[in-house]
């Protein structure tokens, strides 16, 4: 009768929990202190071994056990409301505790945006849906203070609570509270000036608003900011889901979305019937209203991308420094190690981009900054970072094997390593690095064996190499930009 093989003796690694997310990523800890934010670190370390624990089991059973949408109750009476496994409002419950949603406006010291920043990478890290609400919820503050100060004064206190109070009730009988967006459309999609939702004045800054919205995420929050067409063009609004005196505001959930990721999130499409909304800004400003709350929820796409690709490293590399093949770890076989080289120089090239995005952002948007210099809005090129940053990650994160990645295999490919994690010792590297298109000194790149054919390779169009990288030298006929740290690589390992 055949046996399964003891734990021991199965050649699996051993599951990778109870370590600090924080400690173990020196780039973050380092980057950290740099933007002077280092009196977060005790705060994310705390954090980031907390997460390794309990919250890995909840973020499993919160994609198992998908939200359901219930829009009639027992009695046939409309309800619309959606039901989240209990590992969810964990979730939720931890990051608000932590602060992820309103760091940035409740901490007076400076570095508050970036230590925001961090901890919600580390958080994205066990669990990415749940940011949805809370990055959505982080984004209303700078939207609502700048266009609307009467309802910042209102809601602001609840969007900034560290207290999680889940659940459809008037906003005066809440402890805290969430907010989500609602912009796009079927007809048009991220052409938001072709909606067709309109809104009707009733007076005193209050409007009725009919039609749709094709996508609408956290749709259990307790207010949104909502796109609609006004007498005067296309504009801002607040609307909650449940009004003053208790009743269930027009806000109808149609289905949730059957997404391919993103499961543990509710996503929906919405119709909106005689909703009563608040006028945010003015009548025909809608989109730069709005757009507020787009930059900062782009930033975080920013750090959930960078977060999933850093924790496919940690993954990939755990499971290599344990698992044996052919006599050696798999992160001593050469080929797994190109292929790790590859993931760390993906996930590392995100860190620059990241915090030149939210330097820049963060400055031009932060409301003490603002108040000093006596403007209200901020420049567009503020956002510039933003929508830059939030492409480049994207397609750094995708598995297709675009040029960019395979060109970054066949450089990670040429290097050998040397004995005690050291570069090879045969080639050594020259004192300055050549000029682009002059030559190497009559000896061959450091990188890689020369061509076998004898023929010229065409120059390389690889981007620049990230931050902690050694620059080789580079000719035209032998093209190697960079040339991987294999101390660094080695420790990421644990070799």
């Amino acid at each position: 009768m055949a046996t399964l093989p003891s734990v021991g003796a199965a050649n699996q690694p051993p599951p990778l929990a109870g370590h600090d997310l924080f400690a173990a990523n020196r780039p973050l800890a380092e980057a950290l202190g740099r933007e002077g934010a280092g009196w977060a670190a005790a705060r994310c370390s705390a954090l980031g071994t907390r997460l390794t624990g309990e919250p890995l089991d909840w973020g499993r059973l919160a994609n198992e056990h998908v939200p359901q949408l219930r829009t009639h109750d027992r009695f046939g009476e409309r309800i619309d409301e959606v039901e989240f496994h209990p590992a969810w409002h964990e979730l939720m419950r931890l990051s608000v505790g932590n602060g992820l949603h309103a760091l940035s406006w409740t901490e007076p010291r400076a570095g508050a945006h970036v230590a925001r920043a961090a901890l919600f990478y580390l958080t994205a890290q066990v669990e990415a849906g749940h940011g949805c609400p809370i990055s959505m919820t982080h984004a209303a503050v700078p939207a609502l203070r700048a266009a609307a100060p009467e309802l910042a004064a209102e809601w602001v206190p609840l969007l900034t609570s560290s207290e999680y109070d889940f659940g459809l009730r008037p906003a005066a009988e809440k402890r805290g509270a969430l907010c989500g967006m609602a912009m796009t459309e079927r007809q048009g999609g991220s052409d938001v000036r072709a909606n067709t939702t309109t809104a009707r004045p009733l007076g005193d800054g209050e409007y009725s608003l009919d039609g749709h919205k094709w996508f609408c995420s956290a749709p259990m929050s307790d207010a949104f900011l909502v796109l609609a067409q006004a007498p005067a063009g296309l504009s801002c609004f607040l609307l909650p889901r449940v009004l003053p005196d208790g009743t269930r505001n027009g806000f109808h959930i149609q289905r949730l979305k059957d997404k391919l990721g993103d499961r543990s999130n509710a996503s929906s499409e919405i119709e909106l019937d005689a909703a009563r909304a608040k006028l945010v800004g003015e009548e025909g400003r809608g989109v730069r209203t709005i757009v507020e709350m787009v930059v900062h929820t782009r930033l975080d796409c920013v750090l959930g991308t960078a977060a999933a690709m850093r924790q496919a490293v940690e993954q990939a590399t755990h499971h290599a420094a344990h698992r044996l093949a052919f006599g050696r770890t798999l992160a001593e076989q050469p080929l797994m190690a190109n292929v790790l080289a590859d993931l760390c120089v993906e996930s590392e090239g995100t860190r620059p981009r990241r915090s030149s995005a939210s330097a820049a952002t963060a400055s031009s948007r932060n409301p003490a900054s603002r108040a000093s210099t006596g403007s209200s809005r901020s420049s567009r090129s503020g956002r510039a970072p933003a929508t830059s940053s939030a492409s480049t990650c994207s397609e750094r994160s995708s598995a297709s094997p675009t040029p960019q990645r395979r060109s970054s295999r066949r450089f990670a490919s040429r290097t050998t390593p040397g004995s005690a994690g050291q570069p090879s010792s045969r080639s050594p590297r020259p004192a300055e690095p050549a000029a682009r298109g002059a030559s190497s000194s009559g000896s061959r790149s450091p990188c890689r064996p020369p061509c076998s054919s004898g023929t010229p390779r065409r120059p390389s169009r690889k981007r620049l190499p990230p931050q902690g990288w050694e620059q080789s030298p580079v000719s035209r006929t032998e093209p190697c930009p960079t040339r991987p740290n294999w101390a660094r690589l080695s420790s990421a390992t644990g070799r």
